[in-house]
């Protein structure tokens, strides 16, 4: 019997808000990320406050913020493991000051999907 995609899926996050955004400002308006937009997931080793940050950055090399704490652990694991995974932004909700909207700043939400990876 063949697996199917969901057979594969081992952990799935939804609507995870990013944590510290507003030390994140993208370079330009234009490079924020589109809602479904894939980003990347990169953990950010023992030199950081915390030793299982990860960082969300998109295709570009911009980080838009971190997995929040109560998240990171599971994710972490998986990706110690060499566990695929798909990240994509949910939700962006963009800063509003005295009724105009702030380009280049965002609260971004992601999905994440992980899976088994491939054996060779």
């Amino acid at each position: 019997m063949a697996a199917t995609p969901a057979d594969d899926t081992i952990l799935q996050l939804r609507s995870v808000p990013l944590a510290w955004p507003q030390y994140h400002r993208l370079d330009a308006a234009a490079q924020a990320p589109r809602l479904g937009e894939a980003v990347s997931l990169v953990r950010e080793g023992p030199q950081e406050v915390e030793a299982e940050a990860i960082a969300v950055v998109t295709a570009d090399g911009q980080r838009l913020g971190v997995i929040p704490r109560r998240h990171n652990a599971a994710l972490f694991w998986a990706m110690q493991r060499g566990e695929v995974s798909e990240a994509r932004i949910a939700k962006v909700a963009t800063p509003v000051v005295r009724g105009r909207p702030v380009p280049g700043w965002g609260a971004y939400h992601i999905d994440v999907t992980v899976g088994r990876a491939a054996l060779a």
